[in-house]
């Protein structure tokens, strides 16, 4: 399901692929050859999330962020990930079930 919220609709590339059973909602951008799998989230509510072209996002994974977050191009967002960080470099694997966060001292 794709759904604006706050008048920001996501974008989708054309040659993308978001599951009808994902939730991608808000301030979102989806770059080309990227994919969304079912029962993710793709939460742009505090900020603008931008995936990469090439990345994909398995199965039931979050990425959500307290501001603007950067996925890079050919990122893999294993299976049941929360990534709830500012930024993702490129061609960088989060395996099945971690939490990646931004930290702050």
């Amino acid at each position: 399901m794709i759904r604006a919220l706050g008048g920001l609709a996501p974008q989708v590339h054309p040659t993308a692929y978001v599951s009808e059973a994902a939730y991608v909602v808000g301030d979102v951008v989806i770059d080309a050859h990227a994919s969304v799998w079912p029962g993710a989230v793709i939460r742009g509510d505090h900020g603008r999330i931008s995936i990469g072209a090439y990345t994909n996002v398995q199965d039931n994974s979050v990425v959500h962020s307290d501001a603007a977050a950067s996925i890079g191009d050919g990122v893999v967002i294993g299976h049941r990930v929360v990534c709830h960080a500012a930024r993702v470099g490129d061609r960088v694997l989060l395996g099945n079930g971690c939490v990646a966060r931004t930290t702050r001292s």
